[in-house]
């Protein structure tokens, strides 16, 4: 369904990093819409998720670091958005040279899109860059996290996405182009197979490895990744907007004994779960969720989905997409 009206109808829309979870997503809702979206993968990307598109959908092996591959994708294509999603790094950050290098990298990404973009005349209206609620500052008695909450990261991963938010914000500034910032929150939902705590929950519940669960103290805020691709469109839609940033979250925490117990309750069956000590991360604190108010003020967007909803809609791809059953023995 189309929620979107005719305004993205034939409109040229790149999607950067198009093979990863957010950002195929970001394309099929972009098809929906009725958008002649522009999909760049690197040659070495998994096109798994990026399956039976249509004919308005374009799949190009763009690598950001080619500058004259994305110069002639301007040429052609002239584009009138961006919507960023490529990131340099898909795992944990664990030396700090890796961020010296994974930064350089970042940098050199945005400064070739935006030079494609002023090197065939400019056709951008906006440049929409999917950021991180990992750059936040935030404690276990300040965790309710706002558009104007200091930035300050807690980790290398959060420390790189500031700056390529900063990198972000000042190339947009040099070249008068609208910048609107997705800060994404926990996301989760179809075409997702990463090595994060639900899928984990999910993969043991059909029969794979037990879920680790520690003490459980820590709450996060758990998005669907519909509502986050519905918040991004609307970021393009509105031009009105000038350079914004908005929260995409639920606005409700939840701990991981609380996912878990939900989704027993919609398989109805216990999952097996592992308890105990466990090396800390550094984003296991306290309490963890967004204030949505300026998204729903200034987009009228709220989320459509609550977490057992979503999780009901996740199950459902989940058993049709990887064909399984629960297993009972």
């Amino acid at each position: 369904m189309n929620k979107f009206g005719k305004y993205f109808e034939g409109k040229p829309i790149v999607v950067t990093g198009a093979s990863g979870f957010i950002g195929s997503n970001v394309v099929r809702s972009l098809e929906l819409a009725g958008a002649r979206t522009l999909a760049l993968v690197r040659p070495s990307s998994d096109l798994w998720r990026l399956q039976s598109l249509n004919q308005e959908t374009s799949v190009l092996s763009v690598p950001l670091e080619d500058q004259h591959g994305l110069k002639k994708l301007f040429q052609i294509e002239r584009p009138e958005h961006i919507i960023h999603c490529a990131a340099p790094i898909h795992l944990s950050l664990i030396e700090v040279d890796q961020l010296s290098h994974n930064q350089l990298i970042a940098d050199n990404h945005l400064i070739n899109i935006f030079k494609a973009n002023n090197d065939v005349g400019g056709t951008l209206a906006s440049f929409v860059h999917i950021c991180s609620s990992t750059i936040y500052d935030w404690s276990p008695d300040r965790y309710i996290l706002s558009e104007n909450t200091a930035l300050n990261p807690a980790t290398l991963r959060g420390k790189l996405k500031l700056s390529q938010l900063n990198t972000c914000i000042g190339l947009a500034e040099k070249n008068e182009i609208p910048l609107r910032v997705g800060r994404i929150f926990r996301a989760y939902g179809p075409w997702d197979f990463n090595d994060r705590f639900i899928n984990r929950a999910l993969n043991a519940a059909f029969g794979g490895a037990a879920v680790p669960l520690g003490d459980g103290s820590f709450k996060r805020d758990y998005v669907h990744v519909n509502d986050i691709c519905n918040g991004i469109l609307g970021l393009i839609e509105d031009n009105s907007l000038a350079t914004i940033s908005l929260n995409f979250g639920s606005g409700v925490d939840h701990s991981p004994s609380e996912v878990i117990q939900i989704i027993e309750s919609i398989l109805d069956r216990k999952i097996p779960v592992i308890r105990g000590t466990f090396p800390k991360n550094i984003m296991d604190r306290g309490r963890y969720k967004a204030d949505i108010s300026l998204a729903k003020s200034i987009l009228g967007w709220e989320p459509s989905f609550n977490l057992t909803e979503g999780l009901k809609q996740t199950i459902n791809w989940y058993k049709d997409f990887f064909k399984v059953e629960i297993n009972d023995d």
